[in-house]
């Protein structure tokens, strides 16, 4: 992106020198992911002519070939008379140039004048680029794609946890607002699919807060962090839509959640959440961070492993008993031992070929080809995972202590949701930060929130 900025910024030099730009530049990814937004800093960064082409022509019919022509005419004079680059921006641009698309067969018409205008000679150096943004781009005609049309693809997915904030402090500036948010803190909290277009919402709810507290307050509106935190949470959980269980209920889902959480730590995982409170599908969740942008080793699968159980363990090593709500627990811990067989860990050490073993996610007894003798064994080497897992889980749940398991777990209910900062503060307070490998001097240095 910042080589077509600099391209349009500097048009005259790099003509000058014979350097010219690609025509055409395709966006693409997943709705929601700040194509849209992406397209207007380019414009505006720029200095350069906006022009929306679903706003062309003016009237309320479809687009026809003369139609394009006479857009790339009209943004070659304004090039040539305000001397400023000029970006024709085209969403959904596979709606149109699609033969299989809602325009039928004068699709191919269009498409093929726009190829016409991108293959102009003076075309690919006078300061006018087509910025077209697809989610279907396989549904665009190759032809159109080539290198000298559109030959430049810029990916777009989720942004990440800082790209988040930045964009939160971006449409939290459309409003008054308090000093020092931290918006890092916020964009922590939410799950790292957020796209872009989640947290301009994000940010409106927030501001929708602040403007009814203004009103019963008969006083002028300030976005505040705790709006943006509240409407960060309702987007991670969803609406409140469930009545609030009891006192004893929540403890038992807080001290499991809390169980989740120290685990993670303790093998050096961050936690971006932890909550007791409901949502569509679960009582409670802890979140952690943004996976890791490779394939999982095996030492991060013991881990998951150990994490996994540690939610029932948790509500037994606190007095609470084990709850009957951990069958997913179970079942997801079974399956990363299996899995863990799989990769070759277990006594036998041995290592399945996925096809052997009915694809990658264990073996398949539907199979004949697997024998019986082999499937006992995956079994009997996921079982001694599982139990050395749930081992050391217990002996460190004890060294933690019962007592300080409910503490966090009444804060948990107190406070319904922990971020990572303050369930580091809340673990230092009660002394137990060498337990999960904490540095109290380091508090909120968690997800890099400092």
């Amino acid at each position: 992106m910042d080589d077509v900025l600099h391209v349009l910024v500097h048009a005259d030099r790099y003509a000058e020198a014979g350097s010219r730009l690609e025509p055409g530049v395709l966006l693409t990814g997943p709705p929601g992911t700040g194509k849209t937004l992406a397209a207007r800093y380019l414009a505006t960064a720029s200095d350069a002519l906006f022009v929306d082409v679903r706003a062309f022509p003016a009237q309320d019919r479809s687009l026809e070939p003369e139609d394009v022509s006479a857009l790339f005419r009209l943004a070659r004079e304004a090039r040539r008379e305000q001397g400023r680059p000029v970006v024709l921006f085209w969403d959904e641009i596979d709606a149109v140039c699609s033969a299989s698309g809602p325009w039928g067969c004068r699709a191919t018409d269009v498409c093929s004048q726009l190829i016409a205008e991108l293959d102009g000679v003076s075309g690919k150096a006078e300061g006018v680029l087509l910025l077209a943004c697809t989610n279907e781009p396989n549904a665009l005609p190759p032809a159109l794609r080539r290198r000298g049309r559109i030959g430049i693809t810029i990916p777009f997915q989720a942004p990440d946890r800082e790209g988040k904030a930045l964009l939160l402090a971006h449409y939290a500036s459309h409003y008054e607002r308090e000093q020092g948010i931290d918006y890092l803190r916020i964009a922590s909290l939410l799950d790292p699919a957020a796209p872009a277009s989640a947290l301009e919402e994000i940010a409106g709810q927030a501001w929708r807060e602040a403007v009814r507290r203004s009103i019963d307050e008969d006083a002028e509106p300030a976005l505040t962090e705790g709006d943006l935190r509240r409407a960060a949470l309702d987007d991670v959980f969803g609406a409140r839509a469930y009545p609030r269980r009891s006192e004893k209920s929540l403890l038992r889902t807080a001290v499991h959640e809390i169980g989740h959480a120290l685990l993670a730590l303790r093998h050096g995982i961050p936690v971006r959440l932890v909550s007791c409170r409901q949502g569509a599908s679960f009582l409670g969740v802890t979140s952690t961070g943004e996976g890791s942008d490779g394939p999982e080793t095996i030492a991060e699968g013991l881990a998951r492993l150990r994490i996994g159980l540690a939610g029932m363990l948790a509500e037994v090593e606190a007095g609470l008993g084990q709850g009957g709500g951990a069958q997913s627990d179970v079942f997801a811990a079974t399956r990363v031992a299996s899995d863990l067989v799989s990769y070759g860990v277990g006594k036998s050490g041995l290592i399945f070929e996925p096809h052997a073993l009915g694809g990658s996610g264990g073996p398949s007894r539907s199979l004949p080809a697997v024998s019986e003798w082999l499937l006992a064994q995956v079994d009997a080497d996921a079982a001694a995972l599982l139990a050395e897992a749930a081992s050391d889980v217990r002996a460190y749940l004890a060294e933690v202590g019962g007592e300080t398991l409910l503490e966090l777990g009444r804060l948990l209910v107190e406070r319904e949701t922990l971020d990572g900062r303050e369930l580091e503060e809340a673990i230092c307070g009660l002394a137990a930060a060498s337990l999960v490998g904490l540095d109290p001097s380091d508090t909120g240095e968690m997800l890099g929130v400092t």
